[in-house]
């Protein structure tokens, strides 16, 4: 479902922490070597599915990429929007889900990050989710998929996680709450948040919830989905092969 209006607007102080954050110079590496050395074409045109606020279209825009946005939230596309729009950048927003994507080989390269495919919680859900991601993509095209580890961060389940953030004219504090359901492997994220603006305190509850997926079953789905090539990697480093459980991980494949 899309945000409240209100809680899209604030959505980067209470889960980022700041009023407008980029990827990080670790994720746009990591994108540009996936474009320049895994794909088996020219990375031109790129669709960065539940794009949200820009978090990454923006940075991939300013790169030079052509560079095309989906979600499923009005408010947050507008937010997009205007932070292209102070830049000097265009890109092409569409509003819709991931699981409404009907693109036919249209882009030279998919990234779907901040973890959005685990928000379709059924197998079937997920490999249709896959499989369009597939016909978006023209031949030699590559996928990258951005998952936070869920199940590597197991010690989350155990207390609360207490966070602040500060700037001009806002405050926020709150507290997040992780759950697990482990008859459906579903991840219960609950945030509770009080926003201090404009002289009044607003409380904010969100309740998301995801698919753990584990990294041998999100590759076993991408190959059922017809792609090839399937390789997981640690935290945005492409020769990390440490025993560490890595914070993020990234799942990159070929059509």
């Amino acid at each position: 479902m899309p945000y409240d209006p209100d809680f899209a607007r604030l959505y980067s102080w209470v889960v980022h922490g700041e009023a407008e954050p980029e990827a990080t110079p670790e994720e746009m590496g990591f994108l540009a070597w996936a474009f320049r050395d895994l794909a088996q074409r020219e990375v031109r045109d790129v669709l960065d599915a539940g794009c949200g606020q820009g978090r990454v279209l923006v940075p991939l825009a300013e790169a030079g990429w052509r560079v095309t946005g989906l979600d499923n939230s009005p408010d947050m596309l507008n937010i997009c929007r205007e932070r292209l729009k102070r830049r000097g950048l265009e890109a092409p927003l569409t509003l819709g889900g991931i699981e409404s994507l009907g693109i036919d080989q249209g882009c030279d390269a998919v990234v779907a990050m901040d973890s959005v495919v685990c928000y379709a919680l059924e197998t079937e859900q997920l490999l249709d989710v896959f499989r369009r991601f597939r016909t978006a993509l023209r031949p030699g095209g590559v996928l990258v998929l951005d998952n936070w580890n869920m199940l590597g961060n197991w010690p989350l389940l155990e207390r609360p996680q207490s966070f602040g953030a500060s700037g001009p004219g806002i405050k926020v504090t709150g507290e997040e709450k992780n759950r697990y359901d482990s008859f459906r492997s579903l991840w219960e994220i609950e945030i509770t948040a009080d926003v201090r603006e404009g002289g009044r305190t607003r409380r904010f509850r969100n309740t998301e919830r995801l698919r753990a997926l584990t990294i041998p079953e999100t590759e076993a789905y991408l190959r059922q989905a017809g792609f090839t090539w399937v390789r997981s990697f640690r935290d945005y480093r492409p020769e990390d092969e440490s025993t560490a459980d890595p914070e993020q991980v990234q799942v990159v494949c070929l059509r």
